[in-house]
């Protein structure tokens, strides 16, 4: 029978192993690196709001409200805070989207050893690489340098993909699963309206390995095409020329034109939700009526859906059977709901613009809106396009059918910056939000819904219990 006193001595020496052991995982984790890329050079996070810096000798993050998401590098987690509102970059932005990545696993872990035994000359098998997620990135092109960024929900860095300088990029859209663009800006110093074609492609020519590897091919559309709708599978091109004017339908690299559409009238916003139907209305202004027609891109037949409507401005369903639109009324302006299987219009009682509102594709009847917090009396929308008067917005989700809504942000509140937000975007799987600041055009990202939080574990505590329990069982 065992002593009192072996056991005591047995007991202290499992605690030491125990002890010795957990901290040296605790300062092992403690010092791994906080942060990498994988293409092109790593740039630091925004210090300017929210920021965490990963070269900088004091981090800090003054946003206390965001969230705290784990990022996983070489297996072990290591926190860094995501704020929940952040602004992801600090210069004009021409163009966003989201675009899937997909992420394999670790390819040395795909061979399998030669069987000796078989044959000394046997070639390594190498099975096909598993995949193991969809990652839906951030990229984004900046204005003055048509520079391609890329960074993502989880972390704050932000990869560069593009050495090629284009300056003066007004608009770019991102097709073919992000590896092509189009772009439009103007030429030189005149106002001719210029668009192109780009396909972001893997630069043979560069010489600094640890910076952007890609560059971009260009290829010239028609001149003066004044507007452009891009199809929902982004395949093909809606082209509006001031010269006719004409409606062009095209490939979405400007290829096999055809035309569908002929009027007099020159100023028109197209957009395109479903993907046989363009929207055409009417450039906006509170002291002339409005219309908006659909366009079907098969038949060609034009449909009137709204009329006489001073100061419209609209935003389809992706089904086209529901119809956000604003209208001037009395030195303000109001959001109405058309609901097109009944011909019947319901006034909604929040008031902002359909250019500040993005619809859910997972909730037909659902709206994310930016609303004003407050209106001066004005002629709207002209004072708004012209940039008289800006908005400090809030984010809203809204039930166009029920009325329910609610609140997610108040920017300004959050972010301590007068926000007036225009083009919002969300995610694939609706829990990001990205915006447009229309005071700078600089790019804003939300998160909607809060990511899942691994619980954290501090090994000290860890070994207070182990200690704690030991003691008890002596």
């Amino acid at each position: 029978m065992i002593s009192k006193k072996t056991s005591f001595i047995i007991v202290i020496l499992v605690l030491s192993l125990l002890v010795g052991g957990l901290l040296g995982f605790y300062f092992y984790t403690k010092n791994r690196n906080p942060g990498s890329t994988i293409l092109g050079g790593r740039i630091g996070g925004n210090t300017n709001f929210g920021g965490y810096d990963p070269n900088s000798q004091n981090p800090s993050n003054p946003n206390t409200n965001g969230s705290s998401t784990p990022i996983v590098i070489g297996g072990v987690p290591v926190d860094t805070k995501i704020p929940k509102l952040r602004k992801i970059s600090d210069v004009p932005v021409a163009g966003v989207d989201f675009i899937a990545v997909p992420i394999y696993e670790d390819p040395n872990k795909n061979v399998e050893p030669a069987d000796l035994s078989v044959s000394k000359t046997k070639t390594p098998v190498r099975k096909p690489l598993k995949l193991i997620e969809i990652k839906n990135t951030i990229r984004y092109m900046e204005r003055g340098t048509g520079h391609i960024y890329e960074t993502s929900t989880s972390t704050l860095e932000k990869t560069r993909l593009s050495n090629t300088t284009e300056p003066k990029i007004y608009e770019a859209f991102f097709v073919n699963k992000g590896d092509n663009l189009i772009l439009r800006g103007l030429i030189g110093s005149s106002d001719i309206i210029s668009t192109r074609y780009a396909s972001l492609i893997t630069s043979t020519t560069t010489e600094d390995t640890e910076g952007p590897n890609k560059t971009l091919d260009l290829k010239d559309l028609p001149i003066q095409i004044s507007q452009i709708a891009i199809s929902p599978s982004k395949t093909q091109l809606f082209s509006v020329m001031d010269s006719g004017v004409r409606g062009l339908l095209s490939k979405i690299d400007g290829g096999a034109q055809v035309g569908i559409f002929d009027t007099p009238y020159r100023e028109w916003i197209a957009s395109w939700p479903e993907e046989k139907n363009i929207v055409l209305t009417t450039r906006a202004s509170g002291f002339a009526p409005g219309f908006a027609y659909i366009l079907n891109t098969s038949t060609k037949a034009l449909t009137r859906v709204l009329g006489n409507i001073y100061g419209l401005t609209t935003l389809t369903s992706p089904d086209l059977s529901k119809i956000l639109f604003s209208a001037s009324e009395r030195g303000t302006f109001t959001l109405n709901y058309f609901n097109r299987k009944d011909s019947s219009t319901t006034e909604l009682s929040f008031k902002t613009l359909p250019e500040k509102c993005t619809w859910s594709k997972k909730e037909k009847s659902v709206v994310f809106c930016a609303v004003p917090e407050n209106i001066a009396f004005s002629t709207y929308p002209d004072v708004w396009y012209q940039g008289q008067i800006n908005f400090s917005d809030s984010v809203w989700k809204i039930n166009i059918e029920t009325g329910e809504a609610r609140l997610i942000m108040n920017i300004q509140s959050e972010s301590g910056e007068v926000i007036d937000a225009i083009n919002p975007y969300l995610s694939p799987n609706e829990d990001y939000l990205v915006f447009t600041n229309k005071i700078d055009l600089t790019l804003w990202g939300l998160q909607l819904i809060e990511p899942i939080k691994t619980p954290e574990i501090d090994p000290l505590d860890s070994i207070k219990e182990a200690t704690s329990t030991a003691t008890t069982a002596i």
